[in-house]
């Protein structure tokens, strides 16, 4: 009986080992999604203001 209770513990702790890694896994995958949604943003805001001052030129010359 006390083996079943030892393999039954060690089942138990390697799923909790298990499922912190599959959180900590994500919680990586989070962090770089969101630097990378920053990234873009910031890649978006200068286009727009590209945009804006091309728009601006060209009006200026027509």
């Amino acid at each position: 009986m006390e083996i079943k209770e030892s393999e039954h513990r060690a089942y138990m702790q390697a799923e909790m080992l298990k499922s912190d890694l599959d959180e900590h896994s994500l919680e990586l995958r989070v962090r770089a999604a969101n630097e990378a949604e920053s990234t873009c943003q910031q890649r978006l805001t200068a286009a727009e203001a590209e945009i804006s001052d091309l728009m601006d030129k060209l009006d200026t010359s027509q």
